[in-house]
């Protein structure tokens, strides 16, 4: 309990440090601050999950002020001098492929006449008989979806987004195969056990948190008594620890063979677990990843997800968005190299705008709530933006606290 709720913590204080830490630096565009949008300056604005309530205000405050949504080839054209966009001009992105993006996005871009990228990891996606029902189904936005508690369907599956291809409102970009994490040490912080929290198994290497689809075994199931280390994103790592293959297999079966979810309800479980894990470790501690190793996964990453992505949509994906806006320079250099004509990010350090003449593998973005402190009528001020931004952040991350849902254990 103690470390998810330090997890989630640090999680929600980690996704929005690299904004608060770049407005103190002044990295941020000029509008953040209260000046002017440059004529030549396009911000990019990123999304995850999205409700009616959230999203119309923001693109009624986008129309009612006159911004164009442009396309990320138009946004790289504009970057390499070829045709420069209009000013007021700007670009709207959705990461990960949450189901809202289909049932509440779709329609209200629609309704207001813009245009928007969703990168999604494809390997993640699912087939499915038919679209689910939208708000123009005249479903509400809370109807839609619990995305917090329906694990296994919050994600766009297939037919949606051919649909959302076809709708002339979304492009579909890659956000890799996977989204996938990686150990980045040996050492063991925790075990997974039946109050593991969910955001915490989000991170994990080797899990699948959507695990019924074609593509689960690219992840594999969670198994009560699996060690849990530190791990960073695959972009964002060239030296990854990989256990012995058969070590999940032996804390599982430890674990089983002493009551399964019963077995944590001994005081003395953690340190139990660790003297298995460190008797087992001794004749097969596991192994690193070699340079070769690593840069031949971070190519598969970026290939296979443009190829499945292409195979499903038919439409040409040139456009990159790092997972947790993390990818060091191998992984820049690699999507450079595997047909890739952007690569996004959230906040880049010395870069604060996207202007002709900048470098298309560095494009940062903003959060969408940013949007209100676009010049305009009704304007929001940077101060007041900030502090309730922080507040609810640091509020969501004390009542998150709670066990995992629907996720397969594989000793059941």
């Amino acid at each position: 309990m103690k470390m998810a709720r330090a997890f989630n913590i640090r999680q929600h204080w980690l996704m929005g440090w690299p904004e608060l830490a770049g407005f103190l630096r002044i990295d941020l565009p000029r509008f953040t601050y209260g000046g002017e949008l440059g004529n030549d300056e396009i911000p990019v604005f990123s999304f995850h999950r999205t409700t009616p309530d959230q999203l119309r205000p923001l693109l009624e405050h986008l129309q009612r002020n006159e911004y164009v949504s442009v396309t990320l080839d138009q946004l790289t054209d504009h970057l390499t001098g070829a045709r420069l966009c209009p000013p007021k001009s700007m670009v709207l992105t959705f990461d990960d492929g949450w189901a809202s993006a289909w049932m509440v996005a779709t329609p209200l871009l629609r309704e207001f006449g813009m245009k928007a990228a969703l990168f999604i990891p494809p390997a993640l996606m699912k087939n499915a008989a038919t679209p689910r029902p939208t708000l123009d189904d005249g479903i509400t936005g809370s109807a839609a979806i619990n995305e917090d508690s329906d694990i296994e369907n919050y994600l766009v599956t297939w037919p949606e987004i051919c649909a959302m291809q076809k709708s002339g409102v979304w492009e579909i970009q890659s956000h890799t195969l996977t989204h996938g994490c990686v150990w980045n040490t040996d050492q063991v912080q925790d075990f997974y056990h039946p109050r593991t929290n969910h955001k915490v198994l989000m991170n994990v290497p080797g899990t699948l948190l959507v695990d019924n689809s074609p593509q689960g075994q690219v992840y594999g199931a969670l198994s009560l008594g699996l060690p849990l280390h530190d791990d960073s994103p695959r972009m964002d790592v060239t030296r990854r620890f990989v256990p012995d293959p058969e070590e999940k297999l032996h804390m599982a079966e430890y674990v089983r063979c002493r009551g399964g979810p019963a077995f944590f309800t001994r005081s003395s479980w953690k340190r139990e677990l660790f003297r298995i894990l460190f008797d087992f470790r001794k004749l097969r501690p596991g192994n690193w990843e070699t340079e070769e190793e690593c840069r031949a996964a971070i190519r598969n990453e970026l290939v296979e997800a443009r190829r499945l992505i292409e195979s499903k949509t038919r439409r040409p994906v040139r456009h990159l968005l790092f997972p947790w806006e993390r990818g060091n320079r191998l992984a820049v250099e690699i999507a450079r190299g595997t047909g890739h004509h952007t690569a996004l990010f959230g906040v880049v350090r010395g870069r604060r705008a996207n202007r002709p003449g900048d470098d298309p593998f560095a494009i940062p973005r903003l959060s969408w709530k940013f949007i209100p402190l676009l010049p305009g009528e009704g304007r929001q001020r940077i101060t007041a933006n900030l502090l309730s931004r922080f507040r609810r952040r640091l509020r969501s991350a004390a009542m998150s606290d709670r066990p995992t849902a629907n996720v397969r254990d594989i000793s059941e």
